[in-house]
């Protein structure tokens, strides 16, 4: 979780960069069929400089041997500087390994330059630029290592009878909230003729199955919410593991919050500990769990409803995932629930 926040912190520092380029490449653009020479006498007598000192002529005689087609060039440059940063930091946002990849890359091309300019001259800009630089290529080498790290140990613990399944009720277009949160579309009143009936003795039978819960603090508060309401906790006696790193109502001694990196949470501590592991919401918590090749199941649950807009299934991911499709249900009243066995990777 540390990390993705620091990849996020990596992907709003490059995107700042591109909007820097593109203003730039706007003022360069500006600056065409202008007189450069009496803007850069006018731009250095506003600041109080004297025209004729040394380090304000070089500063003139540049700007007015550019021409137009230089500014033109240069402008170019700035726009295709800033498309790649925007590129890279939406790759980043969606954790997507070629981003890091490259983050990691551009980073590495810079630090010889910023040591040689640190050795030539010492000042705050150039130490600064190095620690920064150094900092994204630390957090991208160890993104990268880290995911394939969990993706050994992930394969290794497939050897075990543990079983992660993902399980959330959804709209027909893949929402499990609306934008604020809200769950009032779940009450639907559809009937199919064709459809089985929900067994409770069944029902109460499968729920004795799962050994524990694990879910995001969003979804923990949607269930303190129904509990508030009379709906009771629908996660009776079994232990339930909210992540999270917000401070929030601890209501029974079966609820432990947790801030802590996913893939060692699952295979340390909860693989070895619970046969049955099922994650519950919400989306987030779902597509890092996909994403990190954790799951094993994902049954998803589909209402006979259209919302729209909301909060979605899965979060980002950054690769296709193959299922494979093991049973389908069909319910008197109009859900369908689906269950798919996520194929190795």
């Amino acid at each position: 979780m540390q990390t993705n926040n620091a990849i996020r912190v990596v992907a709003a520092f490059e995107a700042l960069k591109g909007f820097l380029a593109l203003a730039a490449a706007s003022g360069f653009l500006l600056l065409l069929h202008k007189d450069l020479h009496e803007l850069t006498v006018r731009l250095v007598e506003h600041a109080h400089l004297n025209p004729a000192a040394h380090y304000p002529n070089i500063f003139i005689v540049a700007m007015t041997n550019l021409q137009n087609t230089k500014l033109s060039l240069i402008a170019l440059g700035a726009v295709a500087y800033s498309t790649f940063r925007f590129v890279e930091a939406y790759g980043l946002f969606r954790e997507a390994a070629w981003a890091k990849v490259m983050a990691a890359a551009s980073g590495v091309i810079y630090l010889p330059f910023e040591v040689a300019e640190i050795i030539h001259r010492v000042s705050w800009f150039s130490v600064g630029a190095f620690v920064i630089n150094i900092a994204v290529v630390f957090v991208m080498v160890y993104a990268l290592l880290h995911k394939n790290k969990s993706g050994v140990e992930n394969k290794a613990m497939k050897n075990t009878d543990s079983r992660v399944t993902i399980h959330m009720a959804a709209s027909l277009d893949g929402f499990i909230a609306r934008k604020d949160g809200r769950v009032d579309w779940m009450e639907t009143a559809d009937e199919y003729a064709g459809g089985e009936t929900l067994d409770p003795d069944y029902a109460a039978a499968f729920l004795k199955t799962i050994d524990c819960y694990v879910m995001g603090s969003h979804t923990y508060e949607t269930a303190l919410g129904f509990e508030a309401k009379g709906f009771g906790w629908v996660y009776g006696d079994k232990p339930v593991f909210v992540l999270t790193s917000r401070a929030l109502p601890r209501t029974r001694d079966t609820v432990e919050f947790c801030s802590v990196d996913l893939a060692q949470f699952v295979n340390g501590r909860l693989r070895p500990r619970f046969r049955n592991i099922w994650f519950v919401g919400g989306g987030v918590v779902a597509g890092e769990c996909l994403r990190l090749g954790l799951a094993d199941l994902v049954r998803y649950s589909i209402l006979p409803v259209l919302i729209g807009e909301g909060i979605r299934f899965f979060g980002q991911l950054d690769q296709d995932l193959a299922l494979h499709l093991t049973e389908v249900k069909a319910y008197k009243s109009g859900m369908v629930a689906l269950c798919y066995e996520v194929k190795a990777q």
